[in-house]
């Protein structure tokens, strides 16, 4: 992770090593969410506790509507791929 784990307005998404290519730049954060009392953040990129596995641990649920999965079906969408 180059910039943080919260990411924020300016922070970039970069793609995997060896390459680590700039993919997009935050250009315009509108959610004020803040962090939670344990440290947790709307825009938490690392160990989400929407990621599904997480989720499944927490609540023996299977879902699979985290920000990861949901960016992915959308690139898939737009016929990006690896």
């Amino acid at each position: 992770q180059i910039h943080a784990t919260h990411l924020t307005t300016g922070d970039r998404l970069w793609s995997n090593m060896p390459f680590l290519r700039p993919l997009a730049t935050i250009t315009e954060d509108t959610i004020a969410y803040g962090f939670d009392e344990d440290g947790a953040g709307v825009h938490d990129v690392i160990g989400s506790r929407c990621d599904p596995y997480t989720n499944f641990l927490l609540s023996g649920l299977t879902a699979n509507t985290c920000c990861h999965s949901n960016l992915t079906r959308q690139a898939l969408r737009d016929g990006l791929g690896e």
